[in-house]
């Protein structure tokens, strides 16, 4: 009975295709995700909740999500360290702001994360470490001493930004970026929702994104430099990386470069 109890609870908070079930003990005879013939297994971790625990990271089968393992790959695979279980598990638990639909184009989205991010390293602007970059980005709709640039997993920039993202994710706070723009980079959760949202709301929606013209969510995301100005070759890296998660997750659709410098 109480296996029964606990499996309907993980049912009833289902929020996506995916979802981290509680603590199942070594005492049970079987576990994992279930029914078997809905959800798979794409991940698992100890948890010291119940005798010798662990809880299971289960997915619709057939769904577009990844396993940590592949996750792992699209830095590594890439050239960069592995990143890390928490990183992949704030992933999952955000990625259903992004409505992304299939395997592909989560693809997609990964290759300009592991570009903008060297490989999920930096969740911030790294020269805005060093310098005040306050003048540099849009702050019109901000608020005096904040400086609104690259910050989280796609580098949410200016502050017109900041603030559809915040009221988006934060209705009942509309204004937590605008008043704490930090956050999206030291708050892992954070990071990558204001990068699904980003994705959503001004990537995917965009011509020829959903045909997976690579190219052109390239110039959704910064094509003003990349794409007709100085910094092609930057461009041409990010669909490098995207040829290689391709690889990694198996899909063998072949990948379709146009929409940006050519």
């Amino acid at each position: 009975m109480f296996k029964v109890l606990l499996l309907s609870t993980f049912i009833l908070h289902v929020r996506s295709e995916c979802w981290w079930s509680g603590c199942q003990p070594s005492t049970w005879g079987q576990r994992g995700c279930y029914p078997a013939d809905t959800w798979e297994e794409k991940g698992s971790q100890p948890d010291s909740s119940c005798t010798g625990g662990m809880k299971y990271y289960c997915c619709r089968k057939g769904s577009s999500y990844i396993t940590i393992d592949e996750f792992k790959r699209t830095a590594t695979a890439n050239g960069y360290p592995a990143p890390r279980d928490a990183q992949y598990n704030a992933m999952c638990s955000q990625i259903g702001i992004g409505s992304i639909g299939t395997k592909q184009e989560l693809a997609m989205f990964i290759a300009h994360v592991v570009h903008e991010t060297g490989g999920y390293q930096f969740k911030e602007e790294l020269i805005c470490l060093k310098q005040d970059c306050r003048e540099v980005y849009d702050h019109s709709v901000g608020i005096p001493g904040k400086s609104y640039h690259g910050r989280g997993y796609l580098q949410l920039s200016h502050s017109y930004n900041y603030k559809p993202a915040s009221e988006a994710l934060f209705p009942n706070d509309p204004n937590k970026l605008i008043n704490n723009p930090e956050l999206v980079a030291s708050d892992e959760n954070i990071a990558w929702s204001t990068a699904f949202w980003f994705w959503r709301d001004r990537v995917r929606n965009k011509p020829n994104v959903l045909q997976f013209w690579f190219g052109s969510s390239t110039r959704a995301i910064n094509g003003g430099i990349e794409c007709d100005g100085w910094n092609k070759d930057a461009a041409r890296k990010r669909f490098t990386f995207y040829k290689v998660i391709l690889n990694e997750f198996r899909i063998s659709a072949a990948a379709i470069e146009n929409g940006c410098y050519n």
